[in-house]
């Protein structure tokens, strides 16, 4: 498949994700819990997966950091993100904002990895903050 596909399928999934995330928030589950439990299953998959596809463990100190850096920023964005979807009056709001990160990961993809970047890139990215703004309105 495409990157697109499967990034589309993702968008699809990551949508129910975060609308039952809602309606356990409406339940009156608390993020922290919420994402404890998540993680916790998440990690039973990611560690099923692992197992099945007999993928190798092996890795540098450097990788191990990174990877620990990652797991940290996972946590905060992943909590503030719930408390924001907990928070606005329609899950959808919290959820464009976030999605900005595109084009943070855009522009910083240029500039730490010297990925393409067109005009046309860029009008897509000043249309996104266009519509943060929109939303924050």
């Amino acid at each position: 498949m495409k990157w697109f596909v499967y990034a589309l399928l993702a968008m699809i999934v990551f949508s129910g994700m975060i609308l039952i995330f809602k309606k356990l928030m409406i339940m009156e589950v608390k993020s922290s819990v919420l994402l404890f439990f998540v993680f916790l299953f998440g990690m039973l998959f990611y560690l099923s997966h692992v197992i099945v596809t007999k993928t190798s463990f092996k890795v540098s100190l450097v990788v191990v950091l990174l990877v620990v850096l990652a797991a940290f920023l996972s946590y905060v964005g992943n909590f503030l993100q719930l408390k924001s979807i907990e928070l606005s009056p329609n899950p959808g709001y919290s959820i464009g904002v976030v999605s900005l990160q595109a084009a943070v990961v855009t522009l910083g993809s240029v500039l730490l990895f010297r990925s393409s970047f067109s005009w046309i890139n860029g009008l897509g990215v000043v249309l996104a903050i266009i519509a943060l703004i929109l939303l924050g309105i």
